[in-house]
């Protein structure tokens, strides 16, 4: 499935379609965007495995003593 780079764009609340595709790119996301159409959009299937492992990586430290 894949949505236009305008939704993530609103829904994620960027500044503009560049901020949101900058933030694609610095995410090693560059390969999900797909520019061949009119409008860019972006492959939500392999985008979910790539995020899914970022936020895994991002919140998998554990900071308070003795927490699970």
């Amino acid at each position: 499935m894949k949505v236009s780079l305008r939704f993530l764009w609103n829904e994620l609340a960027f500044e503009s379609g560049e901020a949101c595709a900058e933030f694609l790119n610095t995410q090693g996301a560059q390969s999900l965007i797909d520019d061949s159409g009119p409008e860019p959009k972006v492959n939500l299937k392999e985008a979910k495995a790539l995020f899914e492992n970022l936020r895994m990586a991002a919140f998998s430290t554990v900071d308070i003593k003795g927490q699970i």
